[in-house]
Parts: C-alpha cells; structure tokens; sequence
C-alpha cells in the first residue's frame, strides 16, 4: 500500500522537481532515491511492518489498542489512571 505512495506522489514529484531544474543535478539523486526506496518497500515492505509491530509490541506489552473498546470502558481506563489524590480533587 506505501508503494502507492511513491506511485503517485513522490516519483512525480522527483520528476518535476527535475524537469523545473530548481535543485540542478541533486535532482537526479532524489528521483533514484525515489525509485530505490520505492523499491526497497515492494520487496520487504511487509516484512519491514511485521517487525516494527513486534518491536512495538516489546516495547509496550501492556497497550490496549483494541478498537472494539467500548467508549465506556475507554473512560474507565483513562480514570484508572489517574492517582487517587487528583479523583478526589475534582
């Protein structure tokens, strides 16, 4: 889905970035870079979600980030959170 992205955004942008001359030669490299990475996320893009995902997942094993959480539930954990002094405060 990202390759989109390069698809029919940055590509063309790299293109007209050099076909204005604004950025003289550099612009080249950004158009190669474009198509690179373009590239780079066709062949390991997936790949490259599932880690970060596992990385994230390492990193906060405790984030409750299911979207089937009622609203009410939602408020009931943001109010557990808050320390008891600040619940009696307000």
């Amino acid at each position: 889905m990202l390759c989109l992205l390069y698809y029919f955004e940055v590509i063309p942008l790299a293109k007209k970035l050099k076909d204005c001359g604004v950025f003289g030669v550099s612009c080249d490299e950004y158009l190669n870079y474009a198509k690179a990475n373009r590239k780079e996320w066709e062949d390991r893009g997936e790949e490259a979600v599932v880690e970060m995902l596992e990385k994230f997942k390492e990193m906060y094993p405790d984030d409750k980030t299911n979207n089937d959480e009622s609203e009410s539930e939602k408020q009931q954990r943001k109010l557990a959170a808050v320390p008891s002094s600040r619940k009696l405060a307000s």
